[in-house]
């Protein structure tokens, strides 16, 4: 496929991002709870979908989105009658590799895609499952359509959608869309207000989401600007905001359950922006009756420094910062809550409390500017950096350093929830200045393990 094919079919570079994908892709389902690198989310929503499968009894169960057999095959483990499909080629022909060499029918699988009714394995099941498809679909309306003619009427389906809270701490392109529609509801604002804001949110955001693992030809970052839902029901074409975290919605039984859970978690998704757009409205609508423009223009951006500013994490003394303005701001119909560090919360387990105090590196025996300071970007140091002060050589610090030489202008996002590493992001540009021999590195974070 052709890099104009590419940029003029969105559907097809999904495609052949997955195709990319297939070699190595069931690794993901492969790797130990809580391995040290990177965390094993797919492994980890795996068994979540087990354990609540077993609870259902089920018997039949159609895998959407099947990838290259990783799931599958442990649903065939379990005992159960399970098929599958995908829209990647690559993908199937893997899937079926796989089953061939467990001994399982290979036509179990077959290349089809959840907006195509035609294209769809026949029958009803007792159970359907779909992770980390509705983020690629271009009309969502058809896809509901069919995956509820694929439940049986006293069946379950299990359908994964993206959280956009992570947008709230990401600091990167996905956080533009998060801040403006969720948060602020910026839409609504006046013509002066609304162009400040947008300058000032562009300004902030245009970060690069850093590639993880192996250099790719298409990026996972690249195929999520399809038109997404803002809430888990069939609305095509309508826009949403993008984050990397998931939730795990298992939906009632039968297509009626479908519908009716849809429009439950709708009613629960406009009950949470209240407060979020209460704010917008307080910041607007009282400085717009005072006509006092300027005062209302500088409010905005001067609120959004305080957040955007911080080092902050999921778990982190800057994210109950912000949490705490944006509570100050919304009034009585903020609720928070809270959830302690090591428990479950769908596909992840809470990771420790982040508190960051100063990192900076400054080269041996110079008493000058740092030549990398946490203070002047939250990016700079990788998310959840252990604690670390000492002096390093050269060769040591570089692989502690992240850069993205594709745009030698920016500072790449890395997170690191998991490891006890410590590490910096920093313009690859700035590479030059590294010239000493050794390096004084300062991280003061701290991880507490009974945070929340």
């Amino acid at each position: 496929m052709s890099g104009a094919a590419d940029r003029t079919d969105p559907k097809q570079r999904v495609i052949d991002y997955y195709n990319q994908e297939a070699a190595a892709y069931v690794q993901q389902y492969e790797l130990p709870p809580l391995e040290p690198e990177f965390y094993p989310a797919n492994a980890i929503r795996l068994e979540i979908l087990v354990r609540r499968l077993r609870e259902r009894g089920v018997r039949t169960l159609l895998d959407i989105g099947c990838g290259s057999g990783g799931p599958l095959l442990r649903f065939l483990r379990e005992g159960w009658d399970a098929v599958g499909f995908d829209f990647s080629p690559e993908m199937v022909n893997a899937a079926r590799r796989g089953l061939e060499e467990a001994g399982h029918d290979p036509a179990r699988v077959r290349v089809a895609d959840l907006e195509k009714a035609e294209t769809l394995p026949a029958g009803a099941f007792d159970a359907v499952i779909a992770t980390g498809v509705f983020p690629h679909n271009l009309d969502d309306a058809a896809a509901y359509a069919n995956l509820r003619s694929a439940v049986a009427p006293q069946g379950v389906a299990l359908v994964e959608y993206r959280n956009a809270l992570m947008a709230l701490f990401s600091l990167n392109r996905y956080s533009e869309p998060f801040f403006w529609h969720d948060l602020l509801g910026a839409d609504d604002l006046p013509a002066d207000l609304r162009e400040a804001t947008r300058g000032f949110l562009a300004g902030k955001f245009d970060t690069p989401v850093a590639s993880v693992g192996r250099p790719r030809a298409i990026e996972y970052a690249d195929i999520l600007a399809l038109p997404q839902p803002a809430d888990p029901r069939p609305r095509a074409g309508a826009a949403r905001s993008r984050a990397e975290s998931d939730s795990l919605l298992p939906l009632p039984r039968g297509a009626a359950g479908v519908r009716a859970h849809a429009q439950a978690a709708v009613s629960r998704g406009v009950a949470a922006s209240r407060a979020s757009r209460r704010l917008a409205r307080s910041v607007s609508g009282e400085r717009v009756r005072r006509g006092d423009r300027a005062r209302m223009i500088d409010r905005v951006p001067a609120w959004l420094e305080r957040c955007v500013d911080l080092q902050r994490s999921l778990v982190s003394e800057g994210y109950d910062t912000t949490l705490a303005a944006i509570e100050a701001e919304a009034g009585p119909g903020f609720r928070r809550y809270t959830f302690p560090s090591g428990s479950e919360a769908f596909t992840w387990v809470v990771p420790p409390r982040w508190i960051v105090r100063e990192a900076r590196i400054i080269a041996a025996g110079a008493n000058g500017t740092p030549l990398v300071d946490a203070a002047d970007h939250p990016l700079h140091l990788v998310t959840h950096s252990a604690p670390f002060r000492g002096r390093v050589s050269r060769d040591e610090l570089l692989r502690h350093l992240h850069t993205d030489p594709a745009r030698p202008e920016r500072i790449p996002y890395v997170y690191r929830f998991y490891s006890r590493k410590w590490g910096f992001c920093l313009p690859h540009r700035w590479l030059d200045r590294f010239t000493a021999a050794e390096y004084d590195v300062v991280v003061d974070t701290e991880l507490q393990e009974q945070g929340r």
